[in-house]
């Protein structure tokens, strides 16, 4: 998801913003906080909330039509999202989100999978300094059973969803892999407080003469920005003559960090220019605005950029790809993106956030409305074979040869693309662990 700043936010029957205190309320996002935390007030606010602020909110069922006692927040958020493009409407936990999106950590097992094209279950990435890394779990590793459930029981029950059981400080769970020599192990993981390595990866390379800089960015949240810079101080000083994104598993996060992002890659090319405009609901039209690209000191001259997606590419990802492609030479190998050209603002209420889809997304040519995602110039898949950042992998050697118009033949065994857009069911085959930290981001339930 995109999640910009709040522009203010309650204490008791008063709203901060700027500095100023005042019964009125200071911004027309505003909503009186709930009386109180029983679940029909809780819900009431909700509702307030998406009529306020919610960018469909026009299709809201009419209040005396509601029933505010039917069911706990986070279910009844979901009865009220427009049915054909919002998937991410939410409330959540308001400590663990905020642990994620301003300390960049989860509670977690610290690893994510995607199914192959062979339908096994492949483990996709280990966090550093997680349970799962120091039990030896690495990318590539195929996960044979779940807390002793085969993988085909997995899918024929519809199991994904409890499989790996409460998501719970110090509570285990036990996954069955084989390695790719063929060996296989039992392995417990406990759930841990994991740090998310921002930038877990940078390279570079050359390739037909010209220094290529590859960067790896996991989501945007915490000191994004940081990692950020510190990579483009390394491609700086290496004089990088055209960047690699990889973005397979990013689903966003904060606007701020994919602005910064935007201006490291497109700020030497496209200073001063727009890089996108916001659009809220037609009776929050006054608050629209445009957001110019600016050019950070550590931007580069860079002939071109190439982004590395999937299904799972979603949201903040999106915006920058779509923005930068509006300035300059743009490729982008992998599977086509989630389609997500909207974000949220955040409300806080009780122990909650509520996160409404509250604006849309459009670049400086125009270009919106991308709920099928974008497409790539070279279409392939995930190669679990190969680390990520290394030149041999599928698709950073994609990446590499696209800008020539190079692409790699498809695989004669390869499954078909997907046809409809993804949620976090397992079995679809192009997806990443539930309760994974980047399925939170991207908004999915």
């Amino acid at each position: 998801m995109i999640r910009p700043r709040a522009l203010c936010f309650s204490l008791s029957n008063l709203c901060i913003c700027t500095g100023l205190v005042t019964a009125l309320g200071c911004s027309p996002f505003y909503v009186p906080p709930p009386d109180d935390c029983s679940n029909e007030k809780q819900n009431e606010f909700v509702y307030d909330a998406m009529q306020t602020a919610y960018l469909w909110n026009n299709e809201l069922p009419p209040r005396s039509e509601v029933d505010f006692n039917a069911s706990e927040p986070a279910d009844f958020v979901k009865t009220l999202r427009q049915p054909d493009h919002d998937r991410w409407s939410r409330v959540a936990d308001q400590s663990t989100s905020d642990a994620l999106f301003q300390e960049g950590k989860f509670i977690g097992l610290g690893f994510s999978h995607r199914r192959d094209t062979d339908g096994k279950i492949r483990v996709s990435f280990v966090h550093e300094g997680s349970s799962a890394e120091a039990a030896g779990l690495r990318r590539g590793d195929e996960v044979t059973a779940i807390n002793s459930v085969r993988i085909a029981t997995i899918d024929e029950d519809g199991l994904w969803g409890e499989i790996f059981g409460p998501n719970d400080l110090g509570t285990t769970a036990a996954i069955s892999v084989r390695k790719p020599a063929g060996d296989d192990q039992e392995l417990i993981l406990e759930r841990t407080w994991v740090d998310i390595a921002l930038v877990p990866a940078t390279n570079v390379v050359t390739h037909n003469g010209k220094k290529i800089g590859y960067l790896h960015f996991a989501t945007f949240v915490g000191a994004g920005a940081d990692a950020l810079d510190e990579a483009w101080d390394e491609f700086g000083e290496a004089k990088i003559d055209a960047l690699v994104v990889d973005l397979r598993y990013n689903g966003g996060g904060l606007l701020s960090i994919a602005r910064h992002l935007i201006d490291l890659i497109a700020g030497e090319t496209a200073g001063g220019e727009v890089a996108y405009d916001v659009e809220y609901n037609p009776n929050l039209a006054d608050e629209n605005e445009t957001r110019k690209i600016k050019d950070p000191k550590r931007s580069l001259p860079l002939e071109h950029v190439t982004f590395i997606t999937t299904r799972s590419t979603l949201s903040a990802s999106e915006l920058v790809i779509n923005s930068v492609r509006a300035h300059m030479p743009v490729y982008v190998v992998g599977k086509q993106t989630g389609g997500k050209p909207v974000g949220s603002k955040h409300y806080d209420f009780c122990d909650k956030t509520l996160f409404p889809i509250t604006f849309r997304l459009r670049n400086a040519d125009g270009a919106s409305d991308y709920f099928d995602g974008l497409a790539p110039n070279c279409e392939l898949d995930d190669d679990f074979d190969h680390e990520l950042g290394d030149p041999a992998e599928e698709g950073f050697a994609a990446a590499l040869n696209a800008p020539a118009g190079i692409c790699p033949e498809p695989a004669e065994d390869a499954l078909p693309p997907p046809q409809a857009p993804r949620t976090t069911r397992l079995p679809d085959g192009e997806d990443i662990q539930p309760r994974d930290p980047l399925a939170r981001i991207a908004g999915s339930n």
